[in-house]
Parts: C-alpha cells; sequence; structure tokens
C-alpha cells in the first residue's frame, strides 16, 4: 500500500515540477532534492534483502536510522547512572575521574534506593557473635605484580565534621583501625591544627624539601577561604 503512494506521489511531484517551470524556470532546481529521493524509493522498492524498504520506500530508512543512534538514547536521556548493564555509569565514573586524579565520591549520600526489595547491605554490631577468623580482605595482583594491593571489602564511608561531630569521626577512625579496614577518603580539617589532633591525623611533620625516611602517607591539603566583598 505506501509502494504504491510513493509511485503515485514521485508522478505528482514530477508533473508538479514540470509544469511549475513552465511559469517559473528555477522550480527545475526543485529536482536536485526530489530526484534523489524518486531513485532512492525506486531502489528500495526493487531490492530484495531487507523487507521493511521494499514495503516502506524511503521512510523504511527512517527504522535503520533510529536502530543506529538507539544505543546513544538510550544511555544520555533514558537510563539513570545506576540502570546500565553490565557496568553502570556511576561505577565508569568513578574509574575516569580515580584515573584522571579528580575527586570520585558523590556528597550528601547516594543515588541507590536503600529500602528496595532486595537491596543488600550489612547491619553494624557492637558485638559481633561471631566474629571472622581472618580481616576480609581481596589482594589483587599476582606473583609477578611488583606492587600487589590487598583491598578491604568493608571500610567506612566518606565523612564530615558537618555531617558528624569530630568526636564520633575519631572514634570511626579508630574503629577501623582496630578492624584493619580503611576508615575515611575524604576528610575536612579546620586549620590550624592543634598539636592534640596531629596524632590523629598521622601527617608527616619534616619539611617538604628533607628526603622522608619514614613510610609516611602522602597528604594533599587544599584551604577554601571566603574573601570580603
Amino acid at each position: 500500500m505506501v509502494r504504491r503512494w510513493f509511485f503515485a506521489l514521485s508522478a505528482l511531484a514530477l508533473i508538479a515540477v514540470g509544469l511549475a517551470s513552465l511559469w517559473w524556470p528555477g522550480a527545475a532546481w526543485s529536482l536536485l532534492f526530489i530526484g534523489p529521493l524518486i531513485l532512492l524509493g525506486i531502489r528500495d522498492s526493487l531490492q530484495r534483502k531487507h523487507t521493511v524498504l521494499r514495503n516502506f520506500p524511503v521512510i523504511g530508512h527512517g527504522r535503520y536510522f533510529m536502530e543506529m543512534v538507539r544505543p546513544e538514547i538510550q544511555q544520555y536521556f533514558i537510563e539513570s547512572n545506576i540502570d546500565a548493564f553490565p557496568i553502570e555509569r556511576e561505577m565508569r565514573s568513578v574509574v575516569y575521574r580515580r584515573a584522571k586524579g579528580d575527586l570520585d565520591t558523590t556528597p550528601f549520600g547516594t543515588q541507590r534506593n536503600v529500602y528496595r526489595i532486595g537491596y543488600e547491605w550489612a547491619g553494624h554490631s557492637i558485638a559481633a557473635r561471631r566474629p571472622p577468623q581472618h580481616t576480609p580482605r581481596v589482594s589483587v595482583g599476582g606473583p609477578d605484580c611488583q606492587q600487589p594491593y590487598s583491598a578491604s571489602l568493608l571500610n567506612v564511608s566518606a565523612l564530615s565534621f558537618g555531617a558528624l561531630s569530630s568526636n564520633a569521626v575519631r572514634a570511626l577512625n579508630r574503629g577501623a583501625r582496630l578492624a584493619d579496614i580503611y576508615a575515611v577518603d575524604y576528610v575536612e580539617i579546620r586549620l590550624p591544627i592543634p598539636d592534640a589532633d596531629l596524632a590523629f591525623i598521622d601527617l608527616p611533620l619534616d619539611h617538604r624539601d628533607v628526603k622522608r625516611t619514614g613510610g609516611g602517607p602522602v597528604v594533599t591539603l587544599r584551604v577554601s577561604q571566603l574573601l570580603p566583598a
């Protein structure tokens, strides 16, 4: 049915252009647009490889175009950061940010629905009835790896003194040290730092130009200061 309409409309278009050219010769330039479409429709009608194109000349190409751009539309406009499979956008963004050395944490909680049915989580216990016999860790790197990495399965999420008091953050850090897991991956520090608090954050106290002899952590401090208007 659509194929018949195509041939009828093509014939009417050619007749209309021919009649219009009698009064205005410039109308013949429209064949530069109409001609290729008619030739494409004839090719679609005669080919036997794609049924869609044979039954829907010209407009059938829209179906294949939508199939071509469907992954991009799905990725950028429809799915959320946690819907993709097998690797969601949220996890890919973490990998990209860590590779670039950027901040890889998202403030103010998570985008996941932690109250949905089937969501798995670990509850806190003041006194575990059956403590594990070994630290829950996974070794990353085989025998040929020069710098193997021991990743902890349980960690303390990012904290700040704006969300919890300083005493609560220190208590969590001490508990993480006892459990041999990683504690805070991003902290807020009020400057200047009192001498009594230096022991809790374990900063190297030597000068930057002096070669370190110990295995202290590499620390980067950032200061945000509001300037008067």
